[in-house]
């Protein structure tokens, strides 16, 4: 469960990164939002 939670965070602070830095990310982050609606 730690390592989910580790996981979790990282996944957080990326998409954190991710919409401080819009643009370029929008083919990476479109499949990563469908997954984390699929993980929570």
């Amino acid at each position: 469960m730690r390592a989910y939670s580790r996981f979790r965070d990282k996944l957080h602070s990326y998409f954190q990164w991710i919409i401080y830095h819009p643009g370029k990310k929008n083919d990476i982050v479109l499949p990563l939002v469908k997954i984390l609606q699929i993980i929570t």
